[in-house]
């Protein structure tokens, strides 16, 4: 599921200037019953869509997240690099506030990497 309709990610939230970035994983399917077998084994938020054709699990939350990634990491083919960095994110991070220019900094090269591997994704270069 993650690795074809998933998303896993730094949320980047600079429009609301607090530099934080949070991590998330999403799944959206037209179908509900996959969402709810992620919402009853790793928790989460299951949503329609804007336009109410889709149905999204959210998942928020570094200790939620964590052991999600732990449970699907021998399984991910496309996405492994995007696990590796959530892994980095979660537990190298220091979560004291305000934060350090220099965690901001890692925060926000981390969640650029995100970008760059989305892009390559999109375009097809991964295969």
């Amino acid at each position: 599921l993650i690795d074809g309709e998933g998303s896993i990610t730094i949320y980047n939230n600079s429009k609301h200037q607090t530099g934080i970035f949070p991590p998330r994983v999403e799944i959206g399917m037209t179908t509900k019953a996959p969402l709810n077998f992620m919402q009853e084994h790793f928790e989460g938020n299951i949503n329609r869509t804007h336009k109410g054709t889709c149905w999204r699990w959210t998942l928020a939350g570094r200790p939620l997240i964590r052991n999600l990634m732990v449970a699907i990491q021998p399984y991910v083919l496309v996405k492994s690099e995007h696990v590796e960095l959530m892994f980095k994110y979660i537990d190298e991070s220091d979560n004291s506030r305000p934060l350090s220019e220099k965690e901001f900094s890692r925060r926000k090269a981390i969640r650029q990497r995100y970008s760059e591997i989305n892009s390559q994704n999109w375009r097809g270069s991964h295969v």
